[in-house]
């Protein structure tokens, strides 16, 4: 009586197999049958079993799900997964307030274990606020032809890590003694990306 193997059942996979003499049954002593995966999915073991005469298979094979490399986190950003680094899996990244995503918000693990597109990082975009004083107005003390006017720094925020430079003024500083005119002060701001932040008012004097 010809031993047989017990039926191929390769989970996420499937056998082709062909017997020695074209026999009906597939699992016959001698029979071979080549393994392959489904999309997705990598071999484990040898790519072709054999039906021995111990009546068991020539090797074990496994078929298991594909795995792209981990991603790594951006930099005041992060990322969420459907289903970590397997085949298939979607990452949607994101940024932490007042930066801005640079590359593929989005990116799938592909079946060459490789992900689409480029990996994302997070970058400061947002320029610091600044805001001043509103139009300054004084009349010049009498016996002279200026006034003196003050008036509080503005003081700078930045929505992303909150570190600043100092605030540069171009102009006279408060407290200055201003001649009759119109005098354009300006401060501006910089944050650590070098975005700048600017505002600027009038000191009037008549």
């Amino acid at each position: 009586e010809t031993p047989w193997c017990s039926p191929i059942k390769v989970k996420h996979g499937y056998a082709n197999c062909r017997t020695p003499q074209g026999e009906y049954y597939k699992n016959v002593l001698g029979t071979r049958c080549d393994i392959r995966c489904q999309k997705g999915f990598e071999l484990h073991g040898p790519q072709q079993l054999i039906c021995q005469s111990s009546k068991r298979w020539s090797g074990k094979v496994l078929c298991k799900q594909k795995r792209c490399p981990t991603l790594s986190m951006p930099t005041n950003g992060g990322f969420k997964c459907l289903d970590g680094a397997y085949f298939g899996s979607r990452c949607e990244y994101y940024c932490s307030p007042g930066y801005q995503l640079k590359g593929d918000r989005i990116v799938t693990c592909m079946d060459n274990k490789v992900w689409s597109g480029r990996p994302a990082t997070c970058v400061d975009t947002e320029p610091p606020r600044i805001q001043c004083p509103s139009v300054k107005e004084k009349t010049a003390e009498p016996n002279k032809l200026t006034a003196r006017v003050f008036w509080d720094t503005p003081e700078g925020r930045d929505t992303a890590d909150g570190i600043l430079t100092d605030v540069i003024l171009k102009g006279l500083p408060p407290g200055s003694h201003f001649p009759e005119g119109d005098h354009k002060i300006q401060y501006t701001v910089y944050d650590r990306a070098e975005n700048k932040g600017t505002c600027k008012f009038l000191v009037k004097v008549r």
